[in-house]
């Protein structure tokens, strides 16, 4: 590449309690020389650090209130029903348009949040979100046909396919990351471009299925696993080390390099489930009739599934092994959403990771709060209830902070997030999706059980904590990062190009890791407005939604 660009690689998940051991013992030496030559620490993610939110505070440079992206899922207007987030509700421009409009050539490949992709000086190929093959994921679409050759079978995150067989999942995600770096090289060589970034996403996948394989805190750790799993990870660190490897080669010693992750990771001590406390609380009601309605319904659907097993032929066997968790799901969100007593509901929970939402009048299509005082009262009650609750084994407090949306987020876009965001102690505790309101469960339940030779289950969530490094021309060697949130990467990036930073964004540039030479040089700000418009309707058809759902799930965010 000609000197001056910059390659950013994005290991989504990636954390630093395991790639320091690994490169302490001389496992990922391509990674190790980048720590050697560079400068890394901690990079702060998002509240919540959600691969969504996450990447698009990174291509925003600004806080969820300016870009609108709060979960997995958003609200439908004047519903109780979601939709599954995605670019087009980004209310923000993001890096690739700042460069694109500045003249410099951008090439992306498999970053989250780029469907539908933007009109770019230089090419965009989808990462997480992207429906399909089928789909228009590659910018500009001549380009799909010839992606499609150099990849073959191009992989879109739908390893689901594979949550009944561990070893075929593993192999999935080799042949991934082998086909993601080919595609790297492949395009970097015809296309070349001033800024290059590439997102493996196998990191994050396989942290959350075997995690607690390797270790030995994870409540849901044995011996037999560790026997036959404990390494799967290691495997996969190293297999993007050697990526890695290569990228450096083509970049070569005029080329920056950013290394980068949306979060970390962590074991899940229980799952907390929110609208069983907010029942006790006397917030929530479901339906007097609910119960026996929703029990009778998945007891009519499991036999329907055990019969169908007995009398169908093998390979209609493999296919309703992979659509029925769909179609349960299907059936759960109308149960769920039926099962609730409205008209006695004040707050019910939304969302992966912790958030509630009031009822509220001529907001919600039921609801019962008025705005302002009630409002407000009911807020700071919940929230001081809330850091009350303990663990019942422990007697430790589980919650380490509630905000109200306002002390969180500021912007445009502050009233499409949940009213209240609830913070559990490191993230330790995984709030189930609001999807799945199941009268049946407890406040407090285990982190789900399995037997590794069943269908795989996500035993371990993010952290807060990512990864940040760089290394090259205008960065100080052998540094240490503190304080950099995922905010700051984009106006960094910036001023490592001498482009303005636009004042609208929320992070700041990282002087503290530049040569001195960069570092003379002020920060030129640009007052423009990078706001754009959120499009209302979601580009995912009812397909192509399922086929959302069930990555989703694959990952434990449904359930």
């Amino acid at each position: 590449m000609e000197p001056g660009s910059i390659i950013i690689i994005g290991l989504d998940g990636a954390t630093f309690s395991l790639i320091k051991p690994y490169v302490r013992a001389g496992k990922l030496p391509h990674i190790g020389r980048l720590m050697e030559i560079g400068t890394y620490g901690n990079l702060r993610s998002t509240i919540h650090p959600i691969t969504q939110i996450a990447w698009t505070t990174f291509m925003t440079g600004k806080n969820a209130g300016k870009h609108g992206i709060f979960d997995f899922y958003a609200r439908k207007p004047n519903s109780y029903d979601f939709q599954y987030t995605a670019g087009s509700g980004c209310g923000s421009v993001t890096l690739w348009k700042i460069l694109s409009d500045h003249g410099k050539r951008v090439g992306c490949l498999n970053v989250p949040m780029t469907y539908p992709v933007e009109e770019v000086n230089g090419f965009m190929i989808a990462g997480l979100g992207a429906p399909g093959r089928h789909s228009d994921f590659v910018f500009p679409l001549a380009l799909k046909d010839e992606i499609l050759r150099v990849a073959g079978d191009y992989k879109l995150l739908d390893a689901d396919k594979f949550m009944n067989d561990p070893q075929a999942y593993l192999r999935y995600q080799v042949e991934a990351i082998r086909q993601t770096e080919e595609l790297s090289l492949y395009l970097l060589k015809k296309f070349p471009v001033d800024v290059f970034m590439v997102v493996f996403m196998a990191t994050d996948q396989v942290q959350h299925l075997f995690w607690h394989c390797q270790d030995e805190t994870h409540p849901m750790f044995t011996p037999e696993e560790h026997r036959r799993y404990g390494g799967v990870i290691f495997q996969i660190y190293q297999e993007i080390d050697r990526a890695i490897g290569r990228l450096l080669e083509a970049g070569g010693e005029d080329c920056t390099f950013v290394l980068m992750s949306d979060h970390g990771f962590g074991p899940t001590q229980k799952v907390v489930y929110l609208h069983k406390w907010l029942e006790e609380q006397g917030s929530f009601a479901f339906r007097q009739d609910g119960r026996f309605f929703r029990k009778r319904l998945k007891h009519l659907l499991g036999r329907f599934r055990h019969r169908a097993m007995q009398v169908l032929p093998r390979a209609w066997k493999n296919e309703l092994r992979r659509f029925f968790p769909a179609l349960v799901d299907k059936f759960d969100s109308y149960v769920t959403f039926g099962n609730v007593d409205w008209s006695r509901t004040q707050a019910y929970p939304w969302g992966a990771y912790g958030n509630i939402n009031i009822n509220l009048q001529g907001r919600e299509p039921q609801g019962v709060v008025a705005p302002g005082a009630e409002y407000e009262e009911l807020r700071a009650h919940i929230a001081r209830k809330l850091l009350e609750l303990k663990d019942p084994d422990t007697a430790r407090p589980v919650v380490e902070q509630v905000y109200r949306r306002e002390e969180l987020y500021h912007g445009d876009f502050v009233h499409l997030a949940p009213d209240l965001i609830v913070v559990f102690q490191d993230y330790a505790y995984y709030t189930a999706p609001s999807r799945n309101l199941d009268p049946g469960k407890k406040t407090f339940e285990k982190a789900f059980s399995q037997d590794i030779d069943k269908p795989l289950r996500a035993l371990t969530q993010h952290r807060i904590d990512g990864i940040c490094l760089f290394a090259g021309p205008g960065v100080k060697p052998r540094q240490e990062i503190t304080g950099a949130h995922i905010a700051d990467v984009a106006p960094t990036l910036l001023h490592l190009l001498d482009l303005a930073v636009p004042v609208d964004m929320d992070g700041r540039v990282l002087m503290d890791i530049l040569a001195e030479d960069r570092r003379s040089r002020p920060v030129r700000y640009a007052d423009v407005s990078g706001r754009k418009d959120i499009s209302p309707d979601s580009p995912f058809s009812d397909e192509e939604q399922e086929a959302i759902a069930g990555r989703l799930r694959a990952l434990g965010y449904l359930e």
